[in-house]
């Protein structure tokens, strides 16, 4: 007596899942490793600015045609009394 035993098929195994497991474990111990590196440097003295912090203010003054010099003169001469060092001037194209 005979058995069939149905279509004999080879039994294959699925790699796709095995390889994503893998390359996932392989970034975690990568990051872990990365993360548990001590960096060692040689200490450094890094310089100072000292002319960052210490910058004197400065005045933006608008000026246009409506005033006469005497009073944009008298103006800065307020400033420059005030002890300001950095004066800009500003006046307005005419079209």
């Amino acid at each position: 007596m005979k058995v069939d035993l149905g279509n004999h098929r080879k039994a294959r195994i699925d790699m796709l899942p095995l390889i994503d497991i893998v390359f996932l474990l392989l970034v975690f111990f990568i990051y872990a490793m990365l993360s548990m590196a001590v960096h060692h440097a040689l200490p450094v003295a890094l310089p100072v600015s000292s002319t960052g912090s210490e910058k004197d203010p400065g005045v933006l003054l608008f000026a246009d045609n409506s005033i006469t010099y005497q009073t944009l003169y008298g103006v800065i001469d307020q400033i420059k009394m005030a002890g300001i060092s950095r004066l800009s001037l500003e006046c307005e194209r005419q079209p």
